[in-house]
């Protein structure tokens, strides 16, 4: 079955991120739909969507002294609907998480 729509977002807790997150939220959150874009909504892998929520880290991190990671990918399903979850950490600690969801 193909899925016929996907979108990506991201909840942060603002307070949890470090000065340089903070500034980079606005251009990750420009970034996310880049990251996702292209997805092969008909064979995703776990893999896959680890690495890309991985870049969304890296990037949320970009210039800090702290280290941020994405945690385990998480996959939801449904009849009709499907997503993969991952957490963000900074320094081991949830600070946000980030989904991709679609629909058949």
């Amino acid at each position: 079955m193909e899925t016929t729509t996907h979108n990506a977002f991201c909840n942060w807790k603002p307070e949890l991120l470090d000065e340089m997150a903070r500034t980079n939220v606005p251009r990750v959150n420009g970034l996310l739909l880049d990251v996702f874009d292209g997805i092969d909504t008909g064979a995703l892998s776990r893999n896959d969507m680890a690495r890309r929520f991985a870049m969304v880290a890296r990037e949320l991190g970009y210039c800090s002294m702290d280290r941020y990671t994405a945690g385990p990918v998480v996959v939801r399903g449904g009849a009709t609907t499907w997503a993969y979850i991952a957490e963000l950490l900074r320094n081991g600690e949830p600070v946000g998480s980030v989904e991709v969801a679609g629909s058949f």
